[in-house]
């Protein structure tokens, strides 16, 4: 495979790079009552994109919006952009160190052995969920050494390719809904949810 800088690399090169990697099948996602299995594979850290889509940082697009006297769907046509993924950064990291429980995802990232949870991504590498752990990775890579960052592959699960929008929709409802036990028990849930 060629040599790509993934963090400058344009869309069409990081969705060729993913289909070429080697994947296996995901366990089942139950996605409007039908049984979905998406491919599972690694992807390095700067492959990946947020995505400005997501529900949880709207108020915040729009506060930014106002402030720079632009609207949303500018920073959605320039999604690409360095400058839309550094807003997006900041933003998902705000929410990365919020306290969900005892600890902040970013805090649980740090403090873990390794990943928690895959990634969910489009095939062209923007997270569809993951966006707070994309955010706690990458400022994991800033901050500690490289031979202590446990990150620099990733975990993703490779949505199909054009998925209809309203399967998406009722996927990161459900998603979002998942209950959640604290992540630092995650080899308990991965038990529990083996045997149920």
């Amino acid at each position: 495979m060629k040599e790509i800088n993934f963090k400058t690399a344009t869309e069409e090169e990081r969705t060729k790079y993913i289909d070429q990697l080697e994947k296996t099948d995901s366990l089942n996602y139950n996605i409007a009552g039908s049984q979905v299995k998406f491919k599972q594979t690694q992807v390095p850290l700067d492959v990946l994109r947020f995505r400005v889509e997501n529900g949880r940082w709207l108020l915040d697009l729009e506060e930014i919006s106002r402030k720079e006297n632009t609207d949303t769907e500018s920073l959605v046509e320039k999604a690409e952009d360095k400058e839309t993924q550094d807003i997006l950064f900041d933003i998902a990291l705000k929410y990365a160190k919020t306290k969900t429980g005892d600890k902040s995802i970013y805090q649980i990232l740090k403090d873990s052995p390794g990943q928690t949870e895959e990634l969910i991504i489009f095939p062209n590498g923007t997270v569809f969920n993951g966006n707070r752990r994309l955010a706690a990775m990458r400022q994991l890579e800033d901050e500690q050494d490289p031979s202590d960052f446990k990150y620099v592959q990733v975990d993703v699960h490779v949505l199909n390719a054009n998925m209809p929008q309203k399967s998406l929709d009722i996927f990161q409802s459900n998603l979002q809904r998942k209950p959640q036990s604290p992540l630092e028990f995650h080899f308990m849930d991965t038990a529990f949810e083996a045997y149920t």
